[in-house]
C-alpha cells in the first residue's frame, strides 16, 4: 500500500519558482448595491502551461415590500471551473467579467443576478448565471401556516469542468402578519458555510408591527439578498444581492 502522505495536495514552493498563483477579479465594493461588477482583459504570464478558472455569478436580489408583504429573498449564483493546459498557453488573453451586485428593488420583484464569464483559448461558453430574483406577495400569511416553500427558479452554470447551480430559496410563512416571516437566503457553493436566515430588509421585532432593525448585507460572492417584509403601511427596498466573483490561479 502506498503511502498516503503520496496522495496528499502540497506545492513545493522552495523546490521552483514556478508555482501556482492567484489572482482575484472583483468589485471590492461588495456591500454597495449596483456596484458595476469589474471586467478585465488578462494575458497568461511567460512560462506558465495550465490555468484553472473559477467563477461564481453574483446572487438574485430581494424585493421590495409596502403594508403587509413577506416573501421569498434571492436565490445563490451558480459556480463552475475550467482547467486549461498547453505548452503554448503563455500570452493568451482572457477577457474577463465578475458580475455586479444587483439593485436595492422597492418593487415586488427582485432582480436577477448578474452572469460571471470568462472568454478566452481553450473555453467555450464558460460562465455562471446570476441568482434567481426575490419576490413577495400581500397577504401571503393568509394562505399557509409554517409551511416551508421553495422558489421554484433557479439558475445554471455553463462549459467547465465542474458545473453547479444557484441555490434556491426558501420562505416560511405565518399565520399572523405581524409575528414572523422566516427566510433562507442562500449562500453560493464553495463559499463560507450556511445560509442566512430572518427578515430581510425591515426587520419586525414585535407583533404590533414597525421597523425596528435591518437585516445585514447578502454574503460575498454570490449570495442572496434577503427580500423586504413590511407590517405598517410603510414601503421598503430589499437587500441588493452579492456580487460575483473570478478567481484564476496558474503556473
Amino acid at each position: 500500500m502506498s503511502d498516503l502522505r503520496t496522495l496528499l495536495y502540497s506545492i513545493p514552493v522552495q523546490a521552483s519558482t514556478n508555482y501556482p498563483r492567484e489572482l482575484l477579479i472583483y468589485n471590492t465594493n461588495v456591500n454597495t448595491p449596483a456596484n458595476g461588477g469589474q471586467c478585465c482583459l488578462w494575458s497568461v504570464p511567460a512560462g506558465s502551461t495550465w490555468v484553472l478558472f473559477e467563477i461564481w455569478g453574483g446572487g438574485g436580489g430581494g424585493a421590495g415590500a409596502c403594508c403587509c408583504m413577506q416573501g421569498w429573498p434571492g436565490g445563490s449564483g451558480a459556480y463552475v471551473n475550467k482547467t486549461v493546459c498547453s505548452t503554448t498557453l503563455a500570452g493568451c488573453q482572457y477577457t474577463i467579467c465578475a458580475g455586479s451586485t444587483t439593485t436595492a428593488a422597492c418593487s415586488c420583484i427582485g432582480c436577477a443576478g448578474c452572469t460571471s464569464y470568462v472568454n478566452g483559448y481553450g473555453t467555450s461558453n464558460l460562465c455562471a448565471s446570476g441568482g434567481h430574483y426575490g419576490n413577495t406577495t400581500c397577504w401571503l400569511y393568509l394562505s399557509c401556516y409554517t409551511c416551508s416553500t421553495a422558489n421554484p427558479y433557479c439558475c445554471c452554470a455553463y462549459g467547465g469542468d465542474i458545473c453547479i447551480h444557484g441555490g434556491q430559496s426558501t420562505y416560511t410563512s405565518s399565520t399572523w402578519c405581524q409575528q414572523y416571516g422566516q427566510q433562507h437566503a442562500p449562500t453560493a457553493a464553495g463559499t463560507v458555510s450556511g445560509p442566512q436566515y430572518g427578515p430581510g430588509g425591515c426587520m419586525n421585532l414585535g407583533n404590533t408591527g414597525g421597523c425596528t432593525a435591518w437585516f445585514p448585507c447578502s454574503v460575498f460572492p454570490g449570495g442572496g439578498g434577503t427580500s423586504a417584509q413590511a407590517y405598517d403601511g410603510s414601503c421598503w427596498p430589499g437587500m441588493h444581492g452579492g456580487n460575483g466573483l473570478v478567481s484564476i490561479t496558474y503556473g
